[in-house]
């Protein structure tokens, strides 16, 4: 059997059974015009396209909280530097 897949775009997935499970090819209205035709005349025989898969998530962003302007690593780097500082001038063992 025979069915469609929706995408993200105006694109339709036609997925097809085959001998060793299912195939599919992505179809276009600007692409192959027997194709996109069965495609229409599938819609008009009253049959309903599977709907498209979510979108897949954004990437995170690897952002960091700020404190008075400052990236937690710039902080870490400079108390690292004011730890080196007050350990060479005695003020704290090193």
């Amino acid at each position: 059997m025979i069915t469609y897949q929706l995408t993200q775009d105006v694109n339709v997935i036609w997925i097809q059974p085959n001998g060793k499970g299912r195939g599919s090819t992505e179809i276009t209205p600007r692409g192959e015009r027997e194709q996109w035709a069965a495609y229409q005349a599938w819609l008009a025989r009253g049959n309903t396209p599977d709907p498209a898969e979510p979108p897949e998530p954004p990437a995170p962003s690897r952002t960091f909280p700020t404190f008075a302007g400052n990236s937690v690593p710039d902080l870490v780097t400079e108390l690292n530097a004011l730890r080196a500082l007050l350990a060479s001038v005695g003020v704290i063992d090193s």
